[in-house]
């Protein structure tokens, strides 16, 4: 058995009293139902109300489940919670913005079916921005925003201060419990079963085996970028196989995110989706995947990239803001504390050369711009070949995305790169605020000379940078921007 953490604080390790009200976020994979099934076996038994008035069970839905996991919530899970009349709520996110706060899906003690799919998911974020969730660093970046800010917000509004937070950790993830069980909010109390009861996945499984009678598979959205590592990825691999449409959605958006950036792979290392399918001889999850590309507009899209040097050691250490102890002896370095300052920046004043590592990339500033009217794709690929062969340019196809480049990135850093690109017109057009400038800046030092702005004079000189938008009203200028 896995040892407990001994950093875990106790009281995430003891089950809740009677007078507790209790949240158990159901997330409908193995672990949290597996928690669910035996609190609901012996509730008393568990710190439960023998009624289980006390318990509140809520999931939020991602939009991108993979409906295997949904189809034995169903079967099994519901007819449970509907026979001991436990409170089940579903979530989603009200909209793209935090202000758009979340929505109830389905509030009730005898629950019927599951509600997937709120206003909106996780992949209408990802098709919108042309992007892939993070994996940097092994961060859940979207769950803590499609799941946990959802139940976090919901749960300040219907549960009482001091509420015990039930989450599905197992024995092997206390450094996930470790990490969250400093979240407080609301007076939130955690408590982590699976931890408590040292109960790994196999144990986990073989539990719901003999509870259900079914092998209960793994809950994560059907773009997930972590089921590529070797321990799960033939299982990842079986399911697109019976859910090849499914897996097609998650291709789509990995060839979108590749085409605005070469680099993108939806996992680590490179790897990607598509090939990791091809080499399954999964054709059928593939000819979805072009069946749902072909179904919708395309456009022609202008890509701009900035790529800085990140902030050098040498800043890190003497330059951003000092304890009185440090500001006492300037030009030293800094004490270790003042290093370990979050989102500190290097104050004008004092930079230099120095204070760049031209070895290591800092934040990436992107543009995208559409540069002309919704089309078919082949129409859209045409569009494009057309306009390379006016300027003489040549259209370079790789990974079945073809690209007409007018610079690419250089050796080391900052640098700057930029081409044309066709993709389904589902990308929106978008700035960083203050790209424009940094652009501006990054060609003048790359090329000597001062960058033109492809919008109409009036237009550029009357917009504040921080809008950072194209004009859109004038498509023509945008047809023929300037060759930098």
């Amino acid at each position: 058995m896995p040892a407990i953490a001994p950093t875990l604080p106790t009281d995430t390790l003891s089950p809740p009293l009677p007078d507790d009200e209790v949240l158990l976020s159901l997330g409908l994979g193995a672990d949290s139902v597996y928690v669910a099934w035996r609190l609901l076996s012996d509730p008393v038994g568990h710190g439960l109300r023998e009624d289980l008035s006390n318990l509140t069970v809520v999931t939020s839905m991602t939009g991108d489940e993979w409906s295997d996991t949904i189809d034995l919530s169903r079967r099994f899970l519901l007819p449970l919670l509907a026979e001991k009349g436990v409170r089940y709520v579903q979530v989603a996110r009200g909209g793209r913005w935090d202000a758009d706060g979340y929505v109830v899906l389905s509030d009730t003690r005898n629950p019927v079916d599951i509600e997937p799919t709120g206003p909106w998911t996780l992949s209408d974020e990802l098709r919108a921005s042309g992007t892939l969730p993070m994996y940097s660093g092994g961060k859940h970046v979207c769950s803590i925003k499609y799941k946990g800010w959802v139940i976090d917000n919901w749960a300040a509004d219907h549960m009482a201060p001091g509420y015990r937070h039930i989450i599905g950790y197992d024995a092997d993830e206390t450094g996930r419990a470790r990490k969250d069980s400093g979240f407080t909010t609301n007076g939130r109390r955690p408590w982590y079963p699976l931890i408590a009861w040292q109960m790994s996945r196999p144990e986990i499984l073989a539990g719901l085996r003999r509870a259900f009678g079914v092998d209960w598979p793994k809950s994560y959205c059907v773009e997930c970028p972590f089921p590529s590592v070797a321990a799960s990825r033939e299982a990842h691999l079986e399911r697109a196989r019976r859910l090849p449409s499914e897996a097609a959605m998650a291709v789509c958006l990995e060839w979108t995110a590749h085409a605005l950036n070469p680099l993108t792979t939806l996992y680590a290392g490179g790897t990607s989706l598509a090939e990791l399918l091809a080499e399954d001889g999964n054709q059928a999850a593939l000819a979805a995947a072009e069946e749902q590309l072909a179904s919708v507009l395309w456009t022609v899209v202008r890509v701009r990239r900035v790529l800085p040097a990140k902030r050098s050691r040498w800043c890190v250490d003497r330059h951003g803001p000092r304890c009185e102890k440090c500001v006492r002896t300037p030009g030293s370095v800094r004490c270790p504390a003042c290093r370990e300052l979050k989102r500190q920046q290097c104050p004008p004043a004092e930079r230099s050369a120095l204070c760049s590592d031209p070895e290591r990339k800092g934040r990436v500033w992107r543009s995208v711009e559409s540069i002309g009217l919704p089309r078919s794709r082949a129409a859209a690929a045409a569009m494009l070949r057309r306009a390379a062969g006016r300027r003489g340019l040549e259209v370079e196809e790789a990974a079945g995305v073809e690209r007409v480049w007018l610079s690419r990135r250089e050796e080391g850093f900052p640098t700057t790169e930029q081409f044309f690109v066709a993709v389904p017109n589902v990308v929106e057009d978008k700035a960083m605020p203050g790209f424009h400038s940094r652009w501006t800046a990054q060609v003048a030092r790359r090329t000597g000379r001062a960058a033109t702005d492809p919008r109409p004079a009036a237009a550029a000189a009357g917009r504040r940078e921080s809008a950072d938008r194209p004009d859109t009203t004038d498509t023509a200028a945008w047809r023929q921007p300037a060759l930098v």
